[in-house]
C-alpha cells in the first residue's frame, strides 16, 4: 500500500517537471486513483494542461489541495475526454481547497454520492466571453450529503456557477458568483442555508427550485439570507430546453416549485425584471408527467429584506419577463407571485389552508403582487386552474430548523490493492504460446455478447477465467454470480485490414476484472508495439491508431484507453463495482448451432436454474443484424428490439435508477416500459450545452428534434453521449436510433 512519505516525495518531483505536461496529468491521477485514505494530495503551483477528466473514486478522508487560487491553475481548455474537469463519486469526507480550475469542456467539478464534502478557496471559471457553450456547472454537488461550500468563486457558468442537486445539509458561504446564468441554484435539496454570499451579473442571483421527473423528488427546508444579490441582469446565455434558459435576465431570486423556503436580511438591489419571484412550475410551459410532482410552491416567507427604490425595466426577450412588463411597465413590484394555486389546498373561502402559505413582511421597499399568471392568457398549459382569491402575510408555518452535521475525519479506511498487481498481462497465465494469438489456457474460456458496446469500432475478444473446479451461477437481471478468483478479459483490438484478417491485428489494452472477496476489481494493460505483452496502467493513455476498414476506408483516431477510476464510472451500481456485459440478455445466443448458456453448462461452468429455457430467458437483439432482424424470440418488432437492445448495451448501464446518471431521470434499459423515462416528451436536466437547443430527450418521428440522437452524434467531450469510451460517432448506431425515433 502507498504511504503518505512517498506522496510527499513525488510532489516534489511533480514541481521539477511542471513543464512535461502530459506526463504531469498522468501522474496527477495515478495520485488520486493510488491515494491511501486519510492523505492529501497537493497540486504543485503553475498552471497546469489537463486533457483528461481527473476522477477520484471510493476514497475516505482525502484532501486535494493547490498552492492557492491563481497560483494552481488547472486549465481544461483543451479537454479530450471526459465530460467534468474533476469527477468524485462514491467518497466520504472529501475536501478540495486552495487551486483555480478553468475551461472544462463540462462541468468544472462534480461529485455525487459524497458523504462529508467541503469546497473552500476555489476559483472556478470559464475565462472569456461568457457563452452557450462553456460547461453547465462549476461547482456540482450532487446526490451528496454535508456539504459546505466557502469562499469559492464561480463564472461563466452556462447555467448555474454553484448548483446543489438532490443533496442534503448544506452550507454556501461567503462565495461570489458572477456572469452566470444563475449564481447560486438549490435543486430538489432538503436543508440548505446560502448566506452571506455577493450574487451579481448574474442572469439571475440565486434559484430555488424543485424540478420533476428526478430521483430525489422533493426539495425544501432552505434558508437564503444576508446575502448581497445585486444587478444581476446579465443577458441568458444558457442553451435552450434547460430550465434555466426561461429565467430573464434581472431576476434577483426566484423560487420555483419548492416548499419551506425563508428569504430573510438580504440586500437585494438593481435586478431590473424580478428582484423576488415566487412561481410555479406551469411557468415553464413544459407537460407534467410525473405523477409524483408537485408544482405548486409552498411555506415561503420573505421577510426584512432590503429592496432598491427607483423604476426598472423588465426584459422583454422571455416569457415570464414580458408578463411582467405587459402588467407593470416599469413600475413592476419587487415581489412578485404567479397566482397558480392547487385547489386541494384551500378551504372554502378560497385561501390557501395552514401549512400551504405564502408570508411576506416587513421587506424595506418591498412591493408586492399576485400576477395572476393564469388569467393573463399567455401561458401554453391548458390545465392550470386557480381559484380568484390568494393570501399573502398570514403567518407561516415554523421552518423546520437546519441541521448539517460537521466534517470530520473518519476512521475507516479503504485498502487498495493495485501495487499487488501483476505488472504483465502475461504474468497471469491465461494465454498458450505467442500472448498476442490469445489462444486461452486451461479454465479461461471465450464468449460473445448479443449487443456490443461501441468502442471506437475497435474489435473486442472476450474471455472469462474461472478457478479449478468452480462455476459462474445464473442470474436472470443481473450480471452472473462469480467465485472468488474469476476474471473477467476483454481485449481491444483493430485489423490491420478489416478486409483481410490474416494480414494482423494490432492489440491496444487488455481490460481485467477481478472477483475478490470484498467485491470487484479493475485493472487494465496496454500492449507494447511489438505486441509482446501488455503492461498494467494505472492512470489510462492516448495514442494514435490507424487501420483499414471494411469498406477499404483508411480509418485514424487518437485512442484512449481508460483509468481505473473512469472504469469505474460505468461498472457503478448502487456505488458498488459491478460487471455490465455478463448478464443472461447479453449471453442468452447461439454460438455454433449451441447456445451458449446451455454450453456452458455441460461444459460444468455454469450453475443454470432448473428446467431453464433459452427461448424464454432475457435476450437482446444483435443490433447490427441487417434490416434490423430480430433474435429476441419474444418479440416481432424487430426495429424497436434492435434500437431498445442498442440503447441497454451503450447507455443502460449508466442510465438507470441505480447508476451514475439516475440523477438525469433518464432510464435506458431494456425493462424500462414507461415512455417518459426513456425520454419520450422528456425536458432535460441538468443537460446544459448537452441540450443541443432541444426540448425534449425524444420527440417521437422527429430524431434531429431529439437531445438522444444529438448527443449520439456530437463528438464534443462536453456534450457527446456516452461521455467515455469514445471519440467518433458510431454512424450506425445513430442511423438505427434515428430510425426508431422516426416511426414511433
Amino acid at each position: 500500500m502507498m504511504q503518505r512519505p512517498f506522496l510527499t516525495l513525488f510532489m516534489i518531483a511533480l514541481a521539477s517537471t511542471l513543464s512535461a505536461q502530459p506526463e504531469l496529468e498522468k501522474r496527477l491521477q495515478t495520485l488520486l486513483i493510488m491515494a491511501e485514505d486519510g492523505s492529501t494530495v497537493a497540486f504543485p503551483e503553475g498552471t497546469i494542461t489537463i486533457s483528461n477528466t481527473l476522477s477520484l473514486d471510493a476514497k475516505k478522508n482525502v484532501t486535494i489541495r493547490g498552492a492557492g487560487q491563481g497560483k494552481t491553475v488547472l486549465s481544461f481548455k483543451n479537454q479530450k475526454q471526459g465530460a467534468e474537469g474533476i469527477k468524485i463519486t462514491n467518497a466520504e469526507n472529501i475536501v478540495l481547497e486552495h487551486f483555480t480550475i478553468e475551461d472544462s469542456k463540462g462541468d468544472l467539478i462534480k461529485t455525487q454520492q459524497v458523504r462529508g464534502l467541503t469546497f473552500r478557496d476555489i476559483t472556478a471559471q470559464w475565462t472569456g466571453e461568457p457563452k452557450a457553450t462553456n460547461g453547465s456547472y462549476a461547482l456540482y454537488p450532487v446526490q451528496c450529503q454535508n456539504v459546505r461550500i466557502e469562499r469559492c468563486t464561480a463564472i461563466g457558468a452556462s447555467d448555474a456557477g454553484i448548483y446543489v442537486g438532490q443533496s442534503d445539509s448544506v452550507w454556501v458561504t461567503n462565495c461570489v458568483v458572477k456572469w452566470n446564468v444563475a449564481g447560486i441554484e438549490i435543486e430538489n435539496t432538503t436543508n440548505a442555508w446560502v448566506w452571506k454570499n455577493k450574487a451579481f451579473d448574474n442572469t439571475g442571483g440565486i434559484l430555488v427550485f424543485d424540478l420533476p421527473d428526478l430521483p430525489k423528488k422533493r426539495g425544501g427546508h432552505v434558508k437564503v439570507h444576508d446575502n448581497l444579490v445585486t444587478r444581476n441582469n446579465f443577458r441568458n446565455f444558457a442553451p435552450k430546453g434547460n430550465i434555466v434558459a426561461k429565467v430573464p435576465p434581472g431576476t434577483g431570486v426566484m423560487i420555483l416549485a419548492t416548499n419551506d423556503v425563508e428569504v430573510f436580511n438580504n440586500k437585494i438591489w438593481d435586478n431590473k425584471t424580478a428582484s423576488t419571484a415566487i412561481v410555479s412550475y406551469f411557468i415553464a410551459e413544459t407537460p407534467i408527467k410525473d405523477k409524483d410532482y408537485n408544482p405548486y410552491p409552498s411555506r415561503i416567507f420573505i421577510h426584512d429584506n432590503i429592496y432598491s427604490m427607483g423604476k426598472r425595466m423588465p426584459t422583454w426577450k422571455s416569457k415570464l419577463g414580458f408578463i411582467f412588463w405587459w402588467k407593470f411597465g416599469k413600475k413592476v413590484p419587487h415581489i412578485l407571485y404567479d397566482g397558480i394555486q392547487n385547489p386541494d389546498w384551500l378551504d372554502a373561502n378560497g385561501r390557501l389552508k395552514p401549512g400551504y402559505e405564502i408570508c411576506i413582511r416587513n421587506n424595506e421597499n418591498g412591493t408586492f403582487a399576485n400576477i395572476r399568471a393564469d388569467k393573463l392568457g399567455l401561458l401554453k398549459e391548458k390545465s392550470v386552474k386557480t381559484p380568484n382569491r390568494m393570501t399573502a402575510n398570514f403567518k407561516i408555518s415554523a421552518l423546520i430548523a437546519i441541521s448539517v452535521a460537521m466534517l470530520g475525519a473518519g476512521k475507516n479506511r479503504f485498502s487498495t490493492s493495485y501495487l499487488e498487481a501483476k505488472p504483465k498481462l502475461s504474468d497471469y497465465a491465461f494465454f498458450l504460446g505467442k500472448i498476442s494469438e490469445l489462444t486461452p489456457a486451461p479454465n479461461v474460456f471465450p464468449y460473445e455478447v448479443n449487443a456490443p458496446l461501441f468502442s471506437d469500432y475497435a474489435e473486442k475478444a472476450r474471455f472469462v477465467f474461472l478457478p479449478e473446479g468452480q462455476k459462474m451461477v445464473y442470474n436472470a437481471e443481473q450480471a452472473f454470480e462469480f467465485p472468488t478468483g474469476a476474471v473477467i478479459i476483454k481485449n481491444f483490438f483493430y485489423w490491420n485490414d478489416a478486409r483481410a484478417p490474416e494480414k494482423g491485428r494490432r492489440i491496444l489494452e487488455t481490460r481485467l476484472l477481478i472477483k475478490e472477496e470484498k467485491g470487484w476489481k479493475a485493472l487494465e494493460y496496454l500492449w507494447n508495439a511489438e505486441q509482446s505483452d501488455a503492461f498494467l496502467e494505472v492512470a489510462g493513455a492516448a495514442f494514435p491508431v490507424a487501420w483499414i476498414d471494411g469498406k477499404g476506408k483508411k480509418q485514424s483516431i487518437e485512442y484512449i484507453a481508460p483509468n481505473l477510476n473512469q472504469c469505474k464510472g460505468c461498472h457503478s451500481y448502487d456505488g458498488q463495482f459491478v460487471p455490465i456485459g455478463i448478464t443472461a440478455r447479453q449471453l442468452n445466443r447461439e454460438e455454433n448451432g449451441e447456445n451458449q448458456l446451455i454450453l456452458w453448462q455441460k461444459s460444468e461452468r455454469l450453475v443454470l436454474p432448473e428446467g431453464f429455457n433459452a427461448s424464454n430467458a432475457p435476450r437482446l437483439t444483435d443490433y447490427r443484424l441487417t434490416n434490423h432482424q430480430s433474435t429476441n424470440h419474444q418479440s416481432t418488432n424487430h426495429l424497436t428490439d434492435a434500437a431498445r437492445s442498442y440503447l441497454d448495451a451503450n447507455c443502460a448501464h449508466c442510465h438507470n435508477p441505480h447508476g451514475p446518471a439516475n440523477t438525469s431521470g433518464m432510464f435506458l434499459e431494456i425493462g424500462q416500459t414507461d415512455p417518459e423515462r426513456l425520454g419520450v416528451g422528456k425536458p432535460p436536466v441538468a443537460a446544459g450545452r448537452g441540450s443541443g437547443n432541444r426540448r425534449f430527450g425524444i420527440v417521437p418521428g422527429k430524431p434531429n428534434e431529439s437531445i438522444l440522437v444529438f448527443r449520439m452524434e456530437n463528438d464534443d467531450p462536453g456534450i457527446r453521449m456516452p461521455e467515455l469510451g469514445r471519440q467518433t460517432q458510431h454512424r450506425e448506431g445513430v442511423e438505427l436510433i434515428k430510425a426508431w425515433i422516426q416511426e414511433m
